[in-house]
C-alpha cells in the first residue's frame, strides 16, 4: 500500500464527505461499508485530481485496497434493500462544494480501462469483426421507443443482439473505450457467447454519428458484469470516442446551466 496517499469519500446522495484519511484508515473505513455504499460513493486521492466511482476504482489496477469484503454476485434489487446505515464519519458539504466535486467526476472515460482478469466461457476467443450482423434496418429497431423515458434520456443507451435474434435494451454506466457496465442484469442468452452491441447517444442530432456497432462479451468482475468491446475497424473506435466526447460536452453544459 502507498501509505503516503490521502483519501476522501463522498456520498452524492446524502451530500456528505468524509474527513481526509490515510491509506490504512481508508481500508478500515471500506470494511464498514455495504455494497450499496460502494456502488454510489465517490473517492478522491491526493495522487489524482479527479473524483472516481468507488466500486470502479476498487476494480482498477490503481487501487491499493483489499476488496474481499465486497458482496460478489449480489443482485441490484437486494443491494437496494440493504440498510443505508454505516459508521464512517461524514459531514455535510455546501452545494458549491458538491458541484465542484461532481464537475470533476463522470461515468464516461475516453481511455481504455482495466478489464477484470477473469476469462469468459468462450475461452478468451478473439473478437471476429466479420461476424458483425447487427443492422438497424434489418431488425427494425424502433429508435423512438428508446427515447420515451425522460428519466433515462441523458444516458448512453445500448441494444444487445445475439446471433439467434435475442434483443436486450439497457443503459450503460461506467463506460470507457473498451468496456461498460449494464445498468440492468444481462439475460442468460448473452452469457458465454459473443454478441453485437449498438451503442446509442440520443443527444447527437445526426443518426449516423449517434450510433456505433461493436462486438461484445460478458466478463464477470467481483461486483459487476462488464460488457467488453471489440472493434471491426479503427474508424469504429474513433466513432465511439466522438460519441462519448459529445456526451461529455453535453453533460458539462448541463452542469454549467445548473450551477
Amino acid at each position: 500500500m502507498n501509505s503516503s496517499a490521502q483519501w476522501v469519500l463522498f456520498d452524492p446522495e446524502k451530500n456528505q464527505k468524509s474527513e481526509v484519511m490515510s491509506t490504512e484508515d481508508m481500508q478500515f473505513s471500506l470494511l464498514k461499508l455495504k455494497t450499496k455504499h460502494i456502488e454510489r460513493f465517490l473517492i478522491w486521492s491526493s495522487h489524482d485530481e479527479n473524483w472516481r466511482n468507488l466500486r470502479v476504482f476498487l476494480d482498477s489496477d490503481q487501487s491499493p485496497f483489499m476488496k474481499t469484503f465486497l458482496l460478489i454476485g449480489q443482485n441490484r434489487k437486494k443491494r437496494q434493500e440493504e440498510s443505508d446505515e454505516h459508521t464512517v464519519k461524514m459531514s455535510e458539504v455546501t452545494e458549491t462544494d458538491k458541484q465542484t466535486i461532481l464537475s470533476s467526476y463522470s461515468t464516461v472515460e475516453l481511455n481504455e480501462t482495466h478489464v477484470p482478469n477473469q476469462s469468459t466461457s468462450v475461452g478468451q476467443k478473439q473478437f471476429d469483426g466479420d461476424n458483425m450482423n447487427l443492422n438497424p434496418e434489418q431488425i427494425k429497431i424502433d429508435f423512438k421507443s428508446l427515447q420515451k423515458n425522460e428519466k433515462n434520456n441523458f444516458k448512453i443507451e445500448a441494444l444487445l443482439s445475439t446471433k439467434k435474434g435475442h434483443l436486450f435494451k439497457t443503459s450503460f454506466c461506467n463506460i470507457s473505450m473498451n468496456q461498460a457496465e449494464s445498468e440492468k442484469l444481462v439475460p442468460s442468452e448473452f452469457l458465454n457467447t459473443e454478441f453485437d452491441v449498438l451503442i446509442i447517444n440520443n443527444f447527437i442530432p445526426d443518426p449516423q454519428l449517434s450510433r456505433v456497432k461493436v462486438k461484445g462479451t460478458i466478463i464477470q468482475s467481483d461486483t459487476a458484469q462488464m460488457v467488453v468491446f471489440g472493434f471491426e475497424k479503427a474508424e469504429t473506435k474513433q466513432t465511439l470516442k466522438s460519441l462519448l466526447s459529445y456526451y461529455l460536452k453535453k453533460l458539462n453544459d448541463r452542469r454549467s446551466e445548473a450551477a
